[in-house]
């Protein structure tokens, strides 16, 4: 995408007031650096007033290998979080790799975390609010320049500093807010764009971002289970949709509790975008809600969510606060005290109902992010973007997965924002899809469609991650022997569905019914597992990702079988012998 040469043009305006001058008198030294190269620089606390208070930003910059050559370009990672995760660069330069033989990349550690002047308060307790906002007051002023806009003028003078004409962005998940808001102020810096799993998006009229209240989230989980669910015939079949189904569970809960299925448990277990919990869920709903509690208390029982919010904000930093509490468009006052956005949020959910459960009913009085910004004071009129803001006429490539709470939307509606912007959206992958820790059956085809596009080349049109289909039904008594073995073999086997990376870490999952299956590597165990409850199988599967082998015992009869296990298909092809005897044939296992 064009010849990289040494320069140090510095000119770039933030908004409509925000001069942007590095002034650097000459380039930084990682700007001749041969290898890996981590620097600091020197930047205004505040880009309107460069003789206000100098803070240090971190940034590590990786230049080509080639050495023989001259740059391509530069592939900027904008690492998600909120955080500063220096660390993300290597995880994002996967996809683009075989590009850094003659591209060079950079990432920019967000201001306010890690070595970038970190924010830093002790003893906040989310379940004591007014701690929060006397973190904000330890802080002082200083913390209205802790946001996004001050942080993409922060990456445009590292460019700078390092001579680079123009970037390409790499935004992923809160990254791809950055991106939007480093474009829309310093357009004649940007090469292109990808933005991957955008969880926010900002408002066109005031640039502030949306999309990260608690009904957000539970709207794109539901639609990423409905799609997922509309997928399979037996799945499509049950009545009402994931919404109706999840909001009459939590309506019996309300009225019965359930020990071992909470309210914040029933969200967990639809939650994660594991192949597993997305193959059950609505199933186990169904199931729930007529009378056979089982498969659900199964998945409840499986999450092992942590519910420390307070561990959870030491872990990301207190710059998680000082970015989202000001970034977003939260329905209160700015400019209001705490008690006022307090009553404006109460109101706001009065006229808005949660559906199908509420924040307090999954998150308790700790509350989460909407909760904790209304102590957290946002002094200054700061949005990502500036409002109204003209998208430059640059390429765009905005990818997600139609698990991912909402981004699948979010990237459609980003991308129509540029003229000559595309969506590619990836069937059953989840979040950071880019990144996906495990993405076997697409990871190829995604990487290959971004080092097309950053190349110029025509990107693919399409990547799948779709690997299994949704069930329709737990029976509880078994039709006929051979379609039971199988379904429990299959059972055994969707914690290893390729692109899971939460339940294929457990060496060890209940059946269904009972029993247990234990995991080492391309074998599963089966010890004396209930699928239904009149049938016991017990025995081994060993598999790989295109074939599965099993010798088992079912009520007593030897049952062998061999497979293609991991595939999006509701009947499949098995053969193999029952006490002996040899069979092919087609059965259900949904």
């Amino acid at each position: 995408m064009g010849k990289r040469w040494i320069t140090a043009v510095l000119a770039g305006v933030i908004g409509s007031t925000m001069l942007v001058s590095p002034a650097a008198a000459s380039l930084h030294p990682c700007a001749v650096a041969a290898q890996r190269c981590e620097g600091t620089l020197e930047v205004p606390l505040n880009w309107a007033d460069p003789q206000s208070e100098k803070i240090s930003v971190r940034f590590v910059f990786k230049p080509h290998s080639d050495r023989t050559r001259p740059s391509a370009g530069a592939i900027v990672a904008l690492s998600g979080g909120p955080g500063g995760n220096l660390g993300q660069l290597e995880l994002m330069a996967k996809p683009v790799q075989p590009l850094l033989t003659t591209y060079d990349m950079l990432i920019v550690q967000r201001r306010g975390f890690g070595a970038s002047s970190a924010l830093h308060c002790d003893n906040v307790d989310v379940y004591e609010p007014e701690t929060i906002t006397a973190c904000a007051g330890h802080l002082g002023p200083r913390i209205q320049y802790f946001t996004t806009d001050q942080r993409v003028a922060d990456i445009n003078a590292v460019r700078a500093a390092l001579g680079i004409p123009k970037l390409v962005l790499y935004g992923s998940s809160y990254g791809s807010l950055d991106g939007p808001a480093f474009a829309a102020r310093f357009p004649q810096h940007v090469e292109a764009a990808i933005f991957d799993s955008p969880t926010l998006i900002p408002d066109q009229r005031t640039g502030y971002a949306h999309g990260f209240l608690g009904q957000d989230g539970m709207n794109g989980l539901m639609g990423g289970l409905d799609y997922a669910c509309e997928r399979s015939r037996a799945c499509r079949a049950l009545p009402g949709d994931t919404g109706s189904r999840m909001a009459k569970v939590a309506q019996q809960l309300r009225a019965k509790p359930d020990p071992e299925v909470s309210l914040a448990k029933l969200v967990m277990a639809a939650g994660g975008p594991d192949p597993m919990t997305t193959r059950s869920i609505n199933a186990a709903l169904d199931a729930y809600l007529n009378g056979d509690p089982a498969p659900l208390r199964r998945l409840a029982g499986l999450d092992d969510f942590v519910d420390d919010p307070n561990g959870f904000l030491r872990m990301v930093g207190i710059g998680f606060l000082s970015y989202l509490c000001n970034d977003v468009a939260w329905p209160y006052s700015r400019e209001a005290i705490p008690a006022q956005r307090k009553e404006q949020l109460a109101e706001y959910y009065e006229r808005n109902p949660e559906y199908p459960v509420t924040t307090a009913e999954t998150n308790g009085e700790a509350g989460f992010v909407p909760e904790w910004c209304v102590y957290w004071p946002t002094r200054r009129d700061a949005p990502p973007v500036p409002p109204h803001a003209t998208y430059p006429n640059i390429p765009v490539l905005a990818i997600a997965g139609t698990l991912d709470w909402g981004a699948a939307t979010n990237a459609v509606a980003l991308a129509d924002r540029y003229r000559s912007g595309r969506a590619l959206i990836v069937p059953f992958a989840g979040h950071a899809t880019s990144t996906y820790p495990s993405a076997e059956t697409f990871e190829a085809c995604l990487s290959t469609a971004i080092q097309n596009f950053i190349i110029g080349r025509p990107a693919a049109s399409s990547c799948s991650a779709e690997n299994f289909a949704a069930i329709g039904q737990f029976p509880l008594r078994s039709a006929d022997l051979l379609t039971t073995t199988v379904q429990t073999a299959m059972d055994a086997l969707a914690s290893r569905i390729p692109n899971s990376y939460i339940m294929n870490t457990r060496d060890e999952l209940p059946g269904l019914r009972g029993g247990k299956v234990t995991y080492d590597g391309p074998k599963a165990t089966l010890h004396e597992v209930r699928y239904t409850t009149d049938t016991v199988v017990s025995g081994e599967i060993r598999f790989t990702e295109t074939q599965a082998e099993a010798d088992l015992t079912a009520n007593g009869k030897r049952v062998q079988l061999t497979w293609k296990p991991f595939e999006a298909k509701e009947t499949m092809w098995v053969t193999g012998s029952v006490d002996g005897k040899r069979f092919g044939r087609w059965l259900p296992v949904t």
